[in-house]
């Protein structure tokens, strides 16, 4: 028995009878199981054709979650498997309103009452494992409606232990209400990076920047000149990188660097020297350009020696 057919007999007896309750049963268990491929995002063009252009066969979906490491295809393959050996009328679908090289993967179900909807597991990923809403699960073909009722879902998810009571991202609407207190842009930043719910420390660089950019997107202005910049930073030893969600901020005439701690599980506040210093000391380098960084860190090299 391979691990995807283990997987459907270890879980069959614990499904509701009522097919929508069964489907999102066994959608946010796997959310919760699988994660996005952090090397479909940052690899080159040769690793994203690796992990893209592959014969989905019983091999390839297997290995995928057996290992966890997910794209929008190996995540919609996975589902499309599980759910119909569960005998749910599923198809997999192609995003043909995307002109990418790599396009978009995802479902389509038939219920038995008639009602039709997509499922887009790889997108839910974050929400299911911060306990937030599920925003990629019963939608029209269209994608303007919910043919699932969020309504629905909140009740189903309470019924199948999902949630208690509340999402995790219900407390944003009194964060909304704090921030219209504060002028100043910065010190909305501060605000929000320091009051932010962080969330589980066990999910992934991608899982924790999406819901964080998510929330953030929500409560600032991302369109003014000096507004938070996300930065891909990673720590580099030996053998891999070790991705950091962080973001920079303009602050009159310095520059801001909020950083993540996993041991703190909290934003970290730097200016740009403070910045270099510690970048410098723990090897951390960035994918994306902090202005005055170049400056800084030749000026500290000249009269320090890094090891």
């Amino acid at each position: 028995m391979n691990a995807l057919d283990k997987y459907i007999d270890d879980i069959k007896n614990n499904l509701s009878d009522d097919e929508t309750t069964m489907i999102m049963q066994v959608y946010v268990d796997l959310g919760s199981k699988l994660r996005f491929d952090e090397d479909f995002y940052f690899g080159g063009s040769k690793m994203k054709k690796k992990l893209y252009f592959v014969n989905p066969n019983l091999d390839f979906i297997n290995n995928s979650f057996s290992n966890g490491k997910i794209t929008c295809k190996s995540s919609s393959y996975i589902l499309n498997y599980v759910l119909k050996k569960l005998g749910v009328d599923i198809k997999v679908v192609e995003d043909h309103h995307t002109f990418k090289k790599y396009r978009h993967l995802y479902n389509v179900v038939t219920e038995k009452s008639g009602r039709v909807y997509s499922l887009d597991l790889q997108d839910d990923i974050m929400n299911i494992r911060y306990k937030a809403r599920t925003i990629s699960f019963g939608v029209s073909l269209d994608g303007k409606r919910y043919v699932v009722p969020l309504s629905l879902q909140k009740q189903i998810h309470k019924n199948i232990g999902y949630i208690d009571n509340c999402y995790y991202d219900d407390y944003l609407y009194t964060l909304k209400d704090a921030l219209f207190m504060i002028d100043d842009y910065n010190s909305k930043v501060d605000f929000v990076l320091n009051n932010i719910d962080y969330g589980p420390v066990d999910v992934n660089y991608f899982e924790r920047r999406w819901m964080h950019e998510r929330i953030i997107h929500g409560l600032l202005n991302w369109n003014l000149e000096n507004c938070l910049h996300t930065l891909e930073l990673y720590r580099k030893d030996d053998e891999s990188k070790e991705y950091i969600n962080a973001y920079y901020l303009r602050n009159k005439n310095n520059i801001d660097i909020y950083m993540y701690s996993i041991p703190d599980n909290k934003y970290i506040k730097y200016n740009l020297e403070e910045y270099t210093d510690y970048s410098l000391k723990n090897n951390i380098e960035s994918r994306s350009s902090i202005p005055g960084y170049r400056t800084m860190k030749n000026k500290q090299l000249s009269r320090k020696c890094y090891r």
